[in-house]
């Protein structure tokens, strides 16, 4: 298996990837310290990106989902790419699961990022 070297970026976003950076993760809403704007994605168009949404535990996780996947697509995002969903260390099964389905429903694929604490 090859992996490939990824960085993110919540708040100070770099003016170039770190080397060895083959793919970034930029935020595209939710509780996200910094929405990436438009240049800023345009700035690592040479590498692998995974728009991120930040999980809002007290807002309606179906309405999220499709708001990620809204952001995603005014960003110029089409079918299929992923969308990370990022939950840290907390584990909630039903949130996940509202969210995902959402997200699919516009065609897009979910994807859970947490820390090793929430799996």
């Amino acid at each position: 298996m090859a992996l490939i070297k990824c960085f993110d970026a919540s708040e100070q976003i770099p003016s170039a990837a770190p080397s060895g950076c083959e793919a970034c993760l930029g935020y595209i809403g939710g509780k996200a310290l910094h929405v990436w704007t438009l240049p800023e994605w345009q700035r690592f168009g040479n590498l692998i990106q995974f728009p991120c949404w930040v999980a809002d535990f007290g807002e309606d996780p179906g309405k999220q989902g499709s708001q990620a996947a809204e952001a995603a697509a005014k960003l110029g995002w089409h079918a299929h790419r992923a969308i990370v969903l990022d939950m840290e260390a907390v584990n909630n099964p039903a949130f996940l699961s509202a969210w995902a389905a959402e997200v699919k429903k516009a065609k897009f694929t979910p994807v859970w990022y947490g820390s090793r604490a929430s799996s």
